[in-house]
């Protein structure tokens, strides 16, 4: 018996796509893109300098990515990352970061070489995400974009 309940979700795990249409995937990065442009934001679905594939778009007056992660070979992507990054004149202060990171729940950020902020919202999409989910995921991150860029000052 224990067995068995150990076994099913292996099994509907190895479904592919089994989710249906209002699914989304990071295997299929156009159904992404298609899914933004649906939200009514630019969607420019272009390859990273790992061939992997790529959303360029905006939100709040900032560009943004959709990076797709665990990715073979270009394609078969397991998981997505929102990333938005912020060239400030002065650098950011890590106390500054890690009070937001101790605020806010959703969206990580942190500091690169250069001293400037960045803003990662990672998805694991293992079975697919239902599209209302997605929806709403971008919602948030529209709204921590706002919320981000009034915490630097920007």
């Amino acid at each position: 018996m224990r067995l068995r309940m150990f076994l099913a979700p292996l099994a509907l795990s190895a479904l592919p796509h089994a989710g249906g249409a209002d699914t989304l995937f990071a295997s299929d990065p156009a159904g992404m893109a298609a899914a933004v442009s649906a939200l009514g934001f630019r969607a420019a679905l272009e390859r990273d300098e790992y061939d992997d594939p790529i959303i360029r778009s905006a939100a709040e007056g900032l560009n943004f990515s959709i990076i797709f992660y665990g990715c073979t070979d270009g394609a078969d992507c397991g998981s997505i990352q929102f990333s938005a990054w912020f060239d400030l004149d002065a650098r950011a202060t890590a106390a500054a970061m890690n009070a937001w990171n101790r605020k806010v729940r959703f969206g990580q950020t942190f500091i690169d070489d250069e001293g400037d902020p960045h803003l990662q919202l990672d998805i694991e999409m293992a079975g697919g995400l239902p599209r209302a989910n997605f929806d709403a995921l971008f919602v948030r991150w529209q709204s921590l974009l706002g919320t981000f860029k009034d915490h630097i000052d920007w």
